[in-house]
């Protein structure tokens, strides 16, 4: 509606975008959101430095969805970046997953 120069007023009773399969940033919210003990450790960097998805999103680099991000120009607020690697969160540990 927005690209047909409309008015669009999103409301969210969260702190962050995206409902289920929002990205969570930074990190401390991410502990909160869990109810995880204390904060994340300094070994982890900054809080800001982490986008964590909530439900893990690729997108092919010439896919359906690129090409539909591209004509409703909203690309003009997104940043696409190169996955330098993709983990998981299993039974207490984070696994690497191979590529």
């Amino acid at each position: 509606m927005s690209v047909k120069g409309k008015k669009v007023l999103h409301m969210d009773r969260n702190s962050y975008y995206g409902g289920e399969s929002a990205s969570i940033t930074p990190l401390e919210d991410l502990f909160k959101r869990f109810s995880l003990p204390g904060s994340p450790p300094e070994s982890m960097g900054k809080g800001r430095d982490w986008n964590v998805d909530l439900i893990p999103k690729f997108l092919m680099a010439n896919g359906q969805l690129v090409r539909m991000l591209l004509i409703t120009q909203v690309t003009r607020y997104l940043d696409f970046k190169v996955i330098e690697g993709s983990f998981v969160y299993k039974k207490g540990s984070i696994y690497k997953v191979p590529s």
